[in-house]
Parts: C-alpha cells; sequence; structure tokens
C-alpha cells in the first residue's frame, strides 16, 4: 500500500491522535509540507486550523499528529447552504496568499496523465461511454497547452469536502501530503467538481447548487479582491469532475454509479460547451476551433 492512517485515542484524556505511515521515498517531502503548514498555523497566517506534528519516527516514516476538530464538509455540503461554501472560498484564497515553498510542483500534463490512468477502468465497465469520455479529455489536453495557468501558489493538492472540518468554533484541512506550488484554481475546481457531483447523485434543485458553487467563488474573490480567470476554472472543474467518477479497486461503488458516471461525462461536456447547469462558466471549445 501507499500508505495507512490509524488513529488512537489516548486513554487518559481522551484526546484523539491519527498516526500516518508512508513509504521512504515520499517521507521527506511530506514532513517537510507538515512542518511548514504548521508553521504557517503558528503564525496564524491561515485563517483555519491544521494537525498539529507531534512527533516523527524517520526509521518507520511515521508520523504522529493530533486530531483537527469539526464536521467533515461534505456532510454540510449536502445541505447546500451557501454561506458554509463563501467562508471556505475566503479560506481557501488564505492559503494561496500564504508565504510556503512546497518542492512539488503542480502541472497541467501530470493532471492529465492521472486522469487517464484514473478513468482507465471506465472504457472497460462502460464502452458506450468511453467514445465521449475520450474525446472530452482530448479536449482538455488541447486546452491545456492554450490556457495560462498560474504555477507558483502553493496549493493544497488534494482538496475535496471530507479533507475540509467544519465545526462551530472555525475550519480546519488535513491531509498535507500533495501541498504543492501550482494554480490556485485548483483546489477551488476540485471543491467546486465535488459539490456537482454531490448535487448530481442527490438530484439536488438547480438553483441551490448554482447558489452554492457562485458563494465559494464570491467568497473567494472578495478575499483575493480580483476576479478569477474562468476559463481556467473551468478546465479544472471537468477535469475534476471526471475524477470524482473513476472507478477504484479500493473502494465499493455506490448505487447507480453507471448514472453517476454518465452525469459526470455530461456535465464535463455541458462545461466545456459553455452550458454548465450550475456554474456561470465561459465555453473552452472555442478556444480549440480557433487554433
Amino acid at each position: 500500500m501507499k500508505r495507512a492512517l490509524l488513529t488512537w485515542e489516548n486513554p487518559h484524556t481522551h484526546h484523539r491522535y491519527f498516526v500516518k505511515l508512508f513509504q521512504e521515498t515520499e517521507a521527506s517531502v511530506i514532513i517537510r509540507n507538515f512542518k511548514q503548514i504548521n508553521q504557517a498555523a503558528e503564525g496564524r497566517d491561515l485563517g483555519f486550523t491544521v494537525p498539529q506534528l507531534i512527533a516523527y519516527n524517520p526509521e518507520r516514516h511515521t508520523l504522529l499528529m493530533s486530531e483537527v476538530p469539526g464536521q467533515q464538509f461534505t456532510a454540510v455540503m449536502l445541505r447546500f447552504l451557501p454561506e458554509p461554501l463563501a467562508q471556505v472560498g475566503r479560506i481557501l484564497a488564505r492559503l494561496h496568499g500564504c508565504d510556503l515553498c512546497p518542492e512539488t510542483a503542480w502541472t497541467p500534463a501530470k493532471e492529465l496523465v492521472l486522469l487517464r490512468r484514473r478513468t482507465s477502468g471506465v472504457s472497460l465497465a462502460l464502452p458506450d461511454l468511453s467514445g465521449r469520455l475520450n474525446d472530452v479529455i482530448a479536449a482538455l489536453d488541447g486546452l491545456s497547452r492554450q490556457l495560462s495557468f498560474s504555477a507558483n501558489r502553493p496549493i493544497h493538492g488534494n482538496l475535496f469536502g471530507d479533507q475540509i472540518l467544519y465545526g462551530p468554533n472555525g475550519v480546519g484541512i488535513v491531509d498535507w501530503d500533495a501541498l504543492s506550488l501550482g494554480d490556485p484554481l485548483y483546489d477551488v475546481g476540485r471543491l467546486l467538481a465535488h459539490l456537482i457531483y454531490l448535487a448530481g447523485c442527490e438530484k439536488i434543485a438547480l438553483g441551490a447548487a448554482s447558489a452554492c458553487a457562485e458563494a465559494l467563488i464570491c467568497g473567494y474573490e472578495a478575499e483575493t479582491q480580483q476576479p478569477i480567470q474562468r476559463q481556467c476554472l473551468a478546465w479544472h472543474v471537468a477535469m475534476q469532475l471526471l475524477l470524482r467518477g473513476k472507478i477504484s479497486s479500493l473502494r465499493m461503488l455506490p448505487e447507480r454509479w453507471q448514472t453517476h458516471l454518465s452525469f459526470v461525462i455530461t456535465e464535463a461536456e455541458c462545461i466545456l460547451n459553455g452550458h454548465s447547469h450550475y456554474l456561470s462558466l465561459p465555453g473552452l471549445n472555442k478556444i480549440l476551433s480557433e487554433v
């Protein structure tokens, strides 16, 4: 296994801790990431809490860290209330404005390699969708060479609802293994894709889902005091929607998984055409037609 995560509760204080085990090849990068994000949290630059690094055993490649209180944000997202999304948007902007220097770099080329690997099972399981899926991936590949992505801002690198802890005393973000330098809209796009995926799977009214998506964007823009580059955001959301529909041998497929896969491909197509049901985003296919 690539890594494992265990929990331990102190029998005297009843505080809960997480023990993360990972491979030797990635140990130095992950530890450096945790130290950097801990230092930023101590300086109060973030506006959210992170797991506190308690101890590290270099021989066992094992990290002991504190629990971050709160409810997984996925459950909050399922209530489709705009204000929590706006709050998280503001917090993400704070993260992307921090002075962090992780070693790993995000690039659209790496993301496309990951997308092709993670969606390879879709063509085998549902061959009727393979043609449409391949067309969307090919379009995203072409667009990756035409759009101008930011490359020098700190990003979480693996953000979705379960990585955010939401509570009455504030917000926390966990799992900093993939902390990278890259395009901040990658984090925003991943969270929006998760929101859209939940809305589609749960048959949420379009108005409610759209209001939450726009609240996240507006919260982010209010903190940065500049508009989001929506063409790049559209690319990220379409990419991450396809990844939300991946087939994994490590997870039990949900009921109606075939319908979910069809949904993410259809919505990704709509985003490329500028006809998203959930977001006001410019169409991207015209960029390819102009090349």
